[in-house]
């Protein structure tokens, strides 16, 4: 199941969070799925983008996953991966 649904419409993008069963949590393959559908509607110009859950959905995003969390012993946060990978693409925009 995929964890978002993009559509993309008149300059407009829509992203609907699609993981209602974890309340929408960021985990990463969210995050992964996020940046890519950002980056394609960046790519095609989007004027607006808005960010929503499913209708009737309990929440829009309860946070960071917690079970992805680092756990004593390691030394990286890998929640923040995809967020370093995604820096250049959306520092590289023009500003209209």
């Amino acid at each position: 199941m995929a964890q978002l649904l993009a559509d993309f419409q008149d300059s407009i993008g829509i992203i609907t969070f699609n993981n209602d069963a974890k309340r929408n949590a960021l985990s990463r393959a969210l995050l992964h799925e996020l940046i890519k559908a950002l980056n394609e509607m960046i790519y095609q110009s989007a004027r607006v983008i808005m960010l929503r859950s499913n209708k009737g959905a309990a929440v829009w995003s309860a946070g960071h996953d917690i079970s992805e969390f680092p756990r004593p012993g390691r030394t990286r946060c890998l929640m923040m991966i995809p967020w370093n990978r995604a820096s250049g693409p959306f520092n590289s925009v023009r500003r209209r």
